[in-house]
């Protein structure tokens, strides 16, 4: 292969990575927006909820106040219809909340694998052990920026020395991918891998 040949094979590689990198980048973005509205979701729903309590409440007082039947037919009928209208609103935020849960969710679920056995010195963390073990002995090719979050899950327990699973969440599903096809190519490593869902 010439030297051209070799100068145009990194730079086609250069683009294509910087092209994942922006996948990557507006993937994020698209994630960070949907917590935001999670968390406005959630809060709005909060606020109806209390709203329809304090309404519920207006028109229990409300009803005691008037004597008058015709009077009290009238104004219990609109403060119904405006505690029908809010408790629906209620009802859509929260299926909206539930929605941009779930598409979380599944977003976490589909970009990440679970990791049992994994055992990292005290001077090294459990990204660097993963990273190291992936590269050299998996022999997938993944640096920190092809991983997003590593958590580790349940509790440490003193009676059991095992060590917790950790949770790898990566950037783009293709490299999830890759990791979990080639897990069974090292058969005697200790490793054991799951996926998260």
């Amino acid at each position: 292969m010439s030297e051209q040949q070799e100068l145009a094979a990194v730079i086609s590689l250069l683009s294509s990575n910087d092209e994942l990198r922006q996948i990557v980048s507006d993937c994020m973005r698209k994630i960070e927006k949907l917590e935001t509205a999670h968390s406005k979701t959630a809060a709005t729903g909060k606020k109806l909820e209390r709203t329809v309590d304090h309404l519920s409440t207006s028109v229990a007082k409300i009803s005691k106040l008037i004597g008058d039947s015709s009077a009290q037919g009238a104004s219990q009928t609109t403060i119904e219809e405006r505690i029908s209208e809010l408790q629906l609103k209620a009802r859509q935020s929260a299926t909206r909340f539930r929605n941009i849960e779930h598409a979380l969710q599944r977003h976490i679920r589909r970009s990440s694998l679970e990791v049992k056995n994994l055992c990292p010195r005290e001077d090294q963390s459990v990204f660097d052990v993963f990273l190291v073990f992936v590269n050299s002995v998996l022999r997938v090719a993944v640096d920190d920026s092809d991983i997003d979050d590593v958590r580790l899950l349940g509790r440490s327990d003193e009676k059991d020395h095992r060590p917790r699973p950790v949770l790898i969440t990566f950037t783009c599903y293709r490299t999830r991918a890759q990791v979990y096809q080639v897990r069974y190519v090292t058969f005697n490593a200790v490793l054991l891998f799951k996926n998260s869902s």
